[in-house]
């Protein structure tokens, strides 16, 4: 009987370590937050201001997932004077700013949300998933092309002083299949607070 009980246990134990041993986890002290992700993908291109963590990717084969951290003050100045002030109004208007880009042959823009959904991932912290309208515009031969942007995730990361948001993404112009959506999921649900 004892060695019954004791066996589920063993295994259970064991699955528990060989889960956490296939993930890793990005803290950040000074902005509150951590991540985990899977140890096939490596943090890369880390950019750091004194205040801490601004962005990374996380690279495995064609499936990086872009990772940035935004305050308010990356927020529309209009929209806070229109009153648009809640997480769910700023994580919108910068997925939106972020989405903007110019080059020299041509341009990106996402002018219009398509879906946008609020949730609490498994560590209560708000999140929302955004997918936008993309529209590029090339220059030579002018085209134009329209498409959708996401799932872009915003996950609102509480401070005494102004929240941080924490934006993930697939990168521009990847197609992720079901698996990598899963994997993007993951991350998400795995965010934390300090």
């Amino acid at each position: 009987m004892i060695v019954r009980l004791f066996l589920p246990l063993l295994a259970a134990s064991c699955f528990a370590e060989a889960r956490s041993a296939e993930f890793r986890t990005y803290q950040d002290d000074s902005l509150g937050f951590s991540f985990s992700f899977p140890a096939d993908y490596m943090l890369t291109n880390v950019l750091e201001s004194r205040s801490g963590f601004v962005s990374g990717v996380l690279k495995r084969d064609a499936a990086d997932i872009l990772v940035e951290a935004k305050d308010l003050a990356d927020y529309p100045a209009e929209w806070r004077a229109q009153g648009r002030t809640s997480f769910v109004d700023a994580a919108v208007a910068i997925a939106m700013l972020m989405c903007d880009a110019d080059g020299p042959d041509g341009s990106r823009s996402c002018p219009e949300i398509l879906r946008q959904s609020t949730f609490g991932n498994r560590h209560n912290l708000e999140c929302v998933e955004i997918n936008l309208r993309e529209v590029i515009t090339a220059i030579e031969p002018k085209r134009f092309t329209t498409r959708t942007r996401g799932p872009v995730y915003a996950v609102r990361i509480p401070r005494p002083n102004l929240p941080v948001i924490l934006f993930f993404e697939f990168v521009p112009d990847f197609a992720p299949r079901t698996a990598d959506t899963h994997i993007l999921q993951e991350i998400v649900n795995s965010v934390r607070g300090k």
